[in-house]
């Protein structure tokens, strides 16, 4: 029995996955630093990981791109075990570490517990948005 080989991803594919996985970083890492800003009772919601998303798209991108080249590699035997480990200090780790050194709070009119419900909200409402977008485009392709 002959088995195709899985098709080739595309540079679109790639860019929509880099993309989740940067939104999925942003949010995990921002609910957490704004509970930890919550409390060592600074009030406002913390900027440090909205900054941060905008240098971790462009590492989601690259990772995204060559991921298969560095499982391919030599290499990947010795750093296979730190490889996801890594990359979920990268992308959740670093803005949370700068969320208590440097917080860089805004929207500080907020009461107590706003700033938890405000991203709280924005996580819902996006994995809200891309539900109902793929809902959309499948009913869209299968009438």
């Amino acid at each position: 029995m002959d088995v195709e080989p899985a098709p080739k991803e595309g540079l679109g594919t790639k860019m929509a996955l880099a993309l989740i996985l940067s939104v999925c970083f942003f949010f995990g890492s921002y609910v957490a630093s704004t509970i930890i800003s919550e409390i060592m009772s600074r009030r406002g919601l913390p900027g440090s990981p909205l900054i941060f998303a905008l240098a971790l798209f462009p590492f989601t991108v690259l990772l995204v791109l060559f991921e298969q080249r560095v499982q391919d590699s030599d290499y990947w035997p010795k750093i296979e075990r730190y490889w996801y480990p890594g990359i979920v200090a990268v992308g959740s780790g670093i803005p949370i570490v700068l969320t208590i050194v440097a917080p860089l709070l805004f929207w500080t009119s907020l009461p107590r517990g706003g700033p938890i419900g405000v991203a709280i909200t924005a996580m819902i409402a996006v994995a809200l948005a891309v539900f109902l977008r793929g809902a959309y485009a499948n009913r869209k392709n299968n009438p």
